[in-house]
């Protein structure tokens, strides 16, 4: 069976669930969920220096989540109209 897949990305789960209700109005299917957690520093301009050096400070540390999953759907009719053209 061949299947067209996409994939779906969204800031919040909320998002996340609206886009996967979407696209199941569709004709797609759920394959799979998961998210994405990234950390990191992050550093500010306090000011430059003579000669045009940044001056960076310390803010801390970010975190982001971001939601992702993975949809199909059935795509041998599609195929099959492909061929007899």
């Amino acid at each position: 069976m061949a299947y067209f897949t996409i994939p779906v990305n969204a800031q919040s789960a909320d998002e996340l669930a609206q886009r996967i209700t979407d696209n199941e109005s569709r004709g797609f299917e759920l394959v799979k969920t998961f998210t994405h957690e990234t950390e990191g520093n992050v550093w500010k301009n306090s000011g430059y220096r003579s000669g045009g050096q940044a001056v960076l400070k310390y803010g801390g540390n970010e975190s982001r989540t971001s939601y992702s999953a993975v949809m199909r759907r059935d795509n041998s009719e599609y195929l099959e109209d492909k061929r007899r053209v």
